[in-house]
């Protein structure tokens, strides 16, 4: 009765929100073409920087951007109705959209498997359960020198400042989706967008994922909400972008399993009957960040002119459009582009862990009896720049393009135990930042260079001389084939969770050396078919917990090679997808990550009944090899080093099918179907933490276009 009462609340929001868009008329104008390139439906590289993809269907407009908006490089066109629709990302220190995309039509199972394990360029382990904690094996070391409280455990789900959605549509757009499985779990979405005039667009993206898990106390509840609005002005000059983002998690924490034998030797089948650490604890995350991005152009197209051109359709002789192909070429004196962004966030996460058990705590700092511990962090974060990066690109190409600006920086943070505030020197924390940066780019024909320079000048002294420069520099050969040669040198301070830390079981105060990272790293990309990188990384005084929990930094310097290869091909109905990993170092306790770790997909795609029907089916596999993965605490919601146990080598597979017809995909998935068969089970997701059993998968996702 539970997921019915969900299913209809749903339903009821979306038909309101469908009715309510029958009155407020869209008045979207697609009176200019703002594409640089993309692939159209069928896959067909555009080559032409003005062609605006015309549907096959000439009883729809064509297909442009909506007016107002500025877009460069990439736009991929699904459909004819779905080219009515775009979404793009915020950019903090961009004045203009460089990427935007279409929603697809498509009956991509990735969108019904969890969002850890889809193909999103990066691989998670998690703590057995969907929404629970999880630790990324591929390091980036591409982060800035800003402070930043502790990482994550939750990067791989909801929403955040990096893939918060914006829209601009021709007609409202909503998607709803269910999904549910054998295992009391189930998971919903909603997105509802619309131009409420024609330049101002609103949308709403709500996430939900409810699981009980297999084992005693591991359930997860997690509510995601993000809110977008973006406006242009009349003559385009002015641009807001704004957003809000909202996270409530209740997580279950049981500690992993007590004896892991139960489990591998089968003794113990019914999973929930297997004895975990705890059976009482539970963490409580509320999050809230708020933003609006702002902007004013003062630069004139000036410059000369260089060409105007119509072009004809070629995919339907009975379907001709015309544009404007005017290219003027540009200047980089110009008034250029002043921007503003303001940010504030608030997280808090609570810890309640009633009768603790003693052996898995031996030490403790206050109460041997209770745990509720609390930490708050606040931020709030301006951002100033100018840029003559104005206008789009093939339109008012700008050969050196220059962006400065100055981020200011507040922040601060409280810790508390046994609802007791620590209101003591040191157990909280306020201070400032500023941080002056620098941006460059440059354009000569085919050949592209960028640089990126960025400083901490003040701040608390463990912060201040914080220093990044980077630098790419990429060549675009004929067919859409390029290579990028990227460099990176940073100094930095690690986190402020490894300075300043105070709980029921652990306290520290503690000074670190600067961490040095250096980073040299080739790229080789066709399209979006392949994208093969390798990279060498140099680190020296990287910091860490220890197998007690407690801070660690090494004095020593160790290096990380890491290659990665992205496919995605089509052969007929026959496709492939594949995520690949390959990593070496020279030293395993500064760098823990195993070998090698991949993702597959082999599937079919076809239609049926004249293209009525369009079906997808094939398997998936993950595997890694086996590495002594970092082990969870829970009490602090962070990973620390193991020695005892290695996790890995072997292979998850999955089964699925999705059915498409015309807006509606229904899917089925058979996980980890490859466990119906293991009489002696290995697959630890980490330490004392089994990964998820079979479990039969089904749901759906709908999508509206009126």
């Amino acid at each position: 009765m539970r997921y019915i009462k969900h299913i209809v609340s749903i339903i009821v929001l979306l038909g309101w929100g469908s009715a309510y868009a029958q009155f407020v008329p869209s008045t979207f104008d697609p009176t200019s073409i703002e594409i640089e390139r993309g692939r159209d439906r069928y896959g067909n590289m555009n080559n032409n920087p003005n062609n605006p993809f015309p549907s096959m269907d000439n009883s729809h407009e064509n297909d442009t951007l909506p007016k107002g908006i500025i877009f460069d490089y990439e736009v991929i066109p699904d459909s004819t109705l779905l080219n009515s629709v775009y979404y793009f990302y915020l950019k903090p220190l961009d004045a203009k959209i460089y990427y935007a995309f279409h929603p697809t039509l498509l009956p991509d199972y990735t969108e019904q498997s969890d969002a850890l394990f889809s193909f999103n360029d990066n691989y998670y382990l998690n703590t057995g359960n969907v929404g629970s904690p999880h630790i990324s094996l591929y390091p980036k070391f591409n982060e800035g020198v800003a402070f930043k409280y502790k990482q994550s455990v939750f990067n791989g789900y909801g929403y955040s400042l990096d893939n918060l959605t914006f829209y601009q549509t021709q007609r409202p757009y909503t998607l709803l989706a269910f999904f549910n499985s054998l295992i009391s779990d189930y998971k919903v979405r909603v997105i509802h967008t619309q131009n409420l005039s024609q330049r101002w667009n609103i949308a709403l993206h709500y996430d939900l994922i409810n699981s009980e898990g297999a084992y005693s106390n591991q359930k997860t509840l997690n509510n995601y909400l993000g809110t977008t609005t973006n406006y242009y002005s009349k003559n385009l000059r002015y641009q807001l972008k704004a957003g809000i983002i909202w996270k409530k998690l209740n997580i279950q924490e049981n500690g992993g399993i007590t004896t892991d034998s139960l489990f591998t030797e089968n003794v113990q089948s019914n999973r929930s009957g297997i004895p975990v650490y705890m059976y009482e604890a539970s963490t409580r995350y509320n999050y809230f960040a708020a933003v609006a991005h702002q902007s004013y152009n003062f630069a004139k197209k000036i410059g000369t002119h260089i060409s105007t051109d119509t072009i004809f359709s070629e995919m339907d002789s009975s379907y001709t459009i015309t544009c404007d192909t005017t290219i003027r070429k540009g200047t980089p004196f110009n008034r250029g582009v002043i921007a503003h962004q303001i940010l504030f966030e608030k997280d808090k996460r609570n810890y309640y862990e009633p009768n603790f058990d003693h052996i898995y705590h031996p030490n403790y700092e206050v109460d041997s009896i209770n745990t509720f511990d609390s930490v708050s962090n606040y931020r709030l974060e301006n951002i100033l720049f100018w840029s003559n990066d104005a206008y789009k690109d093939y339109e008012y190409l700008n050969p050196i393009k220059v962006t400065v600006g100055l981020r200011h920086l507040w922040v601060e943070g409280t810790f508390s135990y046994d609802n007791f505030m620590i209101t003591e020197p040191g157990k909280s924390y306020n201070f400032t930042e500023i941080l002056p940066f620098a941006k460059v780019d440059i354009n000569v024909g085919k050949l592209k260079a960028r640089f990126f320079a960025e400083k901490t000048l003040s701040g608390t002294v463990f912060m201040r001389n914080n220093n990044m420069l980077k630098a790419d520099i990429s060549y675009h050969f004929i067919n859409d084939h390029s290579i990028t040669l990227l460099g990176l040198s940073s100094d930095r301070s690690p986190d402020y969770f490894y300075h300043y830390y105070y709980s029921n079981y652990h306290i520290w105060e503690r000074d670190y050396d600067k961490i040095h990272t250096q980073k040299l790293q080739l790229e080789y990309r066709w399209r979006d078919y392949i994208e093969l990188s390798t990279s060498v990384t140099n680190a020296k005084n990287m910091v860490w917990l220890d197998t007690n929990s407690k801070p660690f930094q090494t004095d020593k310097t160790a290096w990380l090679s890491q290659t990665k290869l992205n496919i995605n091909l089509k052969f007929g109905i026959f496709n492939w997808r594949t995520f690949n990993l390959l990593q070496f170092t020279s030293d395993n306790d500064v760098f823990r990550v195993p070998t090698f770790a991949c993702k597959h997909s082999y599937f079919l795609n076809f239609t049926l009944f004249n293209k009525v029907l369009e079906l997808q089916t094939g398997v998936d596999f993950r595997y890694h090899t086996a590495f002594y993965a970092d082990a969870y605490n829970p009490s602090m919601a962070a990973f620390y080093r193991q020695n005892n146990i290695e996790v890995g080598n072997y292979i998850w597979m999955d089964v699925f099918a999705s059915l498409q017809i015309k807006h509606a995909t229904i899917f089925l998935k058979l996980l980890h179907i490859n466990a119906l068969w293991e009489t002696k089970p290995q697959y630890f997701s980490l330490p004392h933490y089994p990964g998820q059993d079979f479990t039969l998968q089904w749901g759906f996702v709908w999508k509206f276009f009126d």
